[in-house]
């Protein structure tokens, strides 16, 4: 199958037919992908079939659904607020520090931490 290779090929202007759920060949960028199975689907939109894995899907120019239903949205109604971190990150990591056991449990979940993080070295200073 050919379509793995031209997964990357999104910026090249091609038109690119894809089956939708009836399985008739449409332009790709014309189809949503099912990336929300939970959401009450637009009956107005073409959907890709599901035949078509989503990474190809979306390289070759359909547009995700979540995206679709998110470009509509206006976040700034009176049951919203913004949020993000309050605290300055250095002040975070020290009080994260600062809770550990201080015992050998600390040394193994920084270990098990830089192992999961694919780490070649740890280095540890003590102030």
């Amino acid at each position: 199958l050919i379509l793995p290779k031209l997964a990357n090929i999104s910026s090249i202007n091609l038109q690119i037919l894809l089956p939708d759920e009836a399985f008739i060949l449409r332009d790709s960028t014309y189809l949503k992908y099912n990336d929300a199975p939970w959401c009450v689907l637009d009956e107005s939109c073409l959907y890709c079939h599901d035949c078509v894995e989503r990474k190809i899907a979306l390289g070759l120019g359909v547009t995700p659904v979540k995206s679709y239903l998110l470009e509509d949205l206006d976040i700034s109604d009176e049951f919203s607020e913004e949020f993000g971190q309050e605290e300055k990150l250095t002040q975070r990591l020290s009080n994260i520090l600062r809770d550990y056991p201080r015992d050998i449990t600390f040394l193994k979940e920084i270990l098990q931490n830089a192992d999961d993080a694919g780490a070649s070295q740890l280095f540890i200073i003590l102030d």
